[in-house]
Parts: structure tokens; C-alpha cells; sequence
């Protein structure tokens, strides 16, 4: 079955209609099921603890101000935040704050296993082995909002990481502050999610696979995916291979750089399960972070946290704990 995103709401949030193949024959609609989703539709929380805080790109030593962007193509910046918030929070949504799409590519938001330097702005290499991805845009993405059940955690001991991919081709320094809003609550839900990267760093001609097979021996709900390629990407597909053999699509769907739609999806992870997920290029391509270089990510959002990982020693140390990569 081919995906069908949500028409009026594409992007790095889950699209409040289901992917037409994120329920298969083998797990059916069950009560495990039923629990807690997300949607790119702005939701209204019942909860007066819940507050909201901005993490923009700005210019060294002052937050109120854009960072500049030179004409380096493919630029990669981090920017680190300690939070506002006190003991553990928990992540309920995410607002895209769009600064300059002149020059901005994609941003990811990285929780970090430790401390940081409030304000510090230092080039980046891509690589986070201590960061968990929380959340990510890229063009035609927009917000994400969890069901009231489900949240990610957010401690407030440790420093939180934005990470800019820019490219000017203007010839003279642009302004942006793009960024993201997070919305947290000291209220523990009853679903702890995470988002794992699905794929393969191991690309080299016009299709590349990667098969995830996690280490957890309990179920995994999978709530939502958002496919990632650059320019070259066509065709994304993520096939759930199960314990007995049989097969079921999590995701079949194009893929255009320029509106990476989301899909929220209602299926089950078991022991014993894999998932093959496979990118189309429209010509040969190779692994890389530039621009006119590719990626082969299915990001996808789940609980409970860290469960759809597979401790791949060498993607841990490039992407971080929360990789099911190949």
C-alpha cells in the first residue's frame, strides 16, 4: 500500500491521517493499539503546568539577535542551550519557528547526556555520539503535538543542542533565527517516546538499504515516521518483516526535498521483528551532508523510549544512543 499524507499538514509533525499501511494483518486493531498518537494539528492541552520556551539560532552572545550566515555552502552550527526548566520535564509538542528559508536547509534538536555552555555557537561536523535526536525540520515540515499520553523527556540537567544545516548562495551574509518552541510539563505521561533514525549511512548508486532489528525483547508502538533524503531522493519504502515471516508496510510513499511530509502511523514493533527501509535516487549517489549529497532516514517516533534501537557501535558514535541503522 502507498502512504497518503495529510494534505493540509505535511511535514516534520505526524499528520493526524493514518499511513494507509502502518496497520497490517498481523497485528490487526487491537487495545494496544488504541494508546497514544500525534498529529501536526495545533491541539489544546488541559494543563496548567505546561510551558513553552524558544530555542532559535541568534549571534554569539546575544539570543535576541540573528546569527549571520556566510556563504559557505553547506554550513553546519551548533547552538547550546541549557534549559529554562527545573528536574525532569516532559515534552508535549513542537512549534517550527521559520526564520530565513533563503538560506536554511534543515535544523535537528539533539538532547545531550550532559551539561553545556548556555549561548556557546561552534561549527558541527554532523556527528552527536552523546545527543538523542528529539525532534527535526526540513522544507514542507511543520508542528508536532503529542496525544496527552504520550511525551519525551526532557531533563533539565542537561544541554540541549540546535543544530543549523544552512547554505547561502546569495554572495553577501544572510540573517536567520530559525528554531523550534518546546512545550513541556512536569506531568510524567504514561508513554514515554523517543524518535530513532531507520536507514543506512551506506549509500553508493541509486538505491540503499538498511534493515533495523531491535534489541528489545518488548513490544514497540510505533506512532509516527518522517522520511529524509536530499535533492536526489525520489522513493522511500520501510517494510516490516515479521518474526513468522510474513510482511507488512510501514511506509511506501515518494519523497520530494521540498515538502518532506510526516505520516502518523498506528502499528506494533514485536520480538523478533525487523524493518528494511530502502531509498530511491534519481541518480547515483554517496552518503554525505552537503547538500548534493544524500541520506537514507526513516525518523520515527515511538515508545517506549530507546526500545527501537539496535546498539550499532559505529552509527551510536556518529547519531547517538538512538539509532536502529544498517
Amino acid at each position: 500500500m502507498r502512504s497518503e499524507p495529510n494534505a493540509g499538514a505535511a511535514g516534520a509533525g505526524m499528520n493526524s491521517k493514518p499511513n494507509a499501511g502502518a496497520a497490517g494483518s498481523s497485528i490487526g486493531t487491537t487495545d494496544a493499539l488504541r494508546g497514544g498518537g500525534a498529529t501536526s494539528d495545533p491541539q489544546t492541552y488541559d494543563d496548567a503546568d505546561m510551558k513553552c520556551y524558544e530555542f532559535r539560532a541568534h549571534a554569539q552572545g546575544d539570543k535576541t539577535k540573528p546569527f549571520s550566515v556566510g556563504t559557505t555552502p553547506d554550513m553546519y552550527t551548533n547552538f547550546t542551550f541549557m534549559p529554562p526548566w527545573q528536574g525532569v520535564a516532559y515534552a508535549r509538542s513542537f512549534r517550527v519557528l521559520k526564520g530565513n528559508s533563503a538560506v536554511i536547509h534543515h535544523w535537528l534538536f539533539y538532547k545531550n547526556s550532559s551539561g553545556g555552555q548556555d549561548g556557546s555557537i561552534a561549527p558541527s561536523i554532523g556527528a552527536h555520539p552523546t545527543g538523542e535526536l528529539v525532534h527535526g525540520w526540513a522544507p514542507g515540515g511543520s508542528d508536532l503535538y503529542l496525544d496527552s499520553d504520550v511525551g519525551l523527556e526532557m531533563p533539565g540537567t542537561v544541554s540541549y543542542t540546535l543544530e543549523t544545516h544552512h547554505n547561502n548562495a546569495s554572495g553577501g551574509p544572510l540573517d536567520d533565527n530559525s528554531g523550534i518552541e518546546v512545550c513541556v510539563t512536569p506531568k510524567a505521561p504514561t508513554n514515554v517516546a523517543s524518535l530513532s533514525w531507520l536507514g543506512t549511512d551506506s549509500i553508493s548508486g541509486t538505491t540503499a538499504s538498511g534493515v533495523c532489528t531491535p534489541n528489545s525483547q518488548q513490544p514497540i508502538h510505533v506512532i509516527g515516521v518522517q522520511p529524509h533524503m536530499h535533492v536526489k531522493g525520489q522513493y522511500m519504502t520501510a517494510e516490516i518483516t515479521r518474526k513468522d515471516g510474513a510482511k507488512e508496510m510501514l511506509h511506501d510513499a515518494p519523497f520530494d526535498f521540498q515538502s518532506q511530509h510526516s505520516y502518523n502511523v498506528r502499528t506494533m514493533i514485536m520480538p523478533g521483528d525487523s524493518i528494511k527501509t530502502t531509498c530511491t535516487y534519481s541518480e547515483p549517489a554517496r552518503f554525505g551532508e552537503g547538500t548534493n549529497d544524500e541520506m537514507c532516514y526513516a525518523f520515527t517516533l515511538y515508545y517506549p523510549k530507546l526500545s527501537l534501537t539496535n546498539g550499532n557501535p559505529i552509527a551510536s558514535l556518529i547519531h547517538g544512543p538512538n539509532t536502529c541503522l544498517q
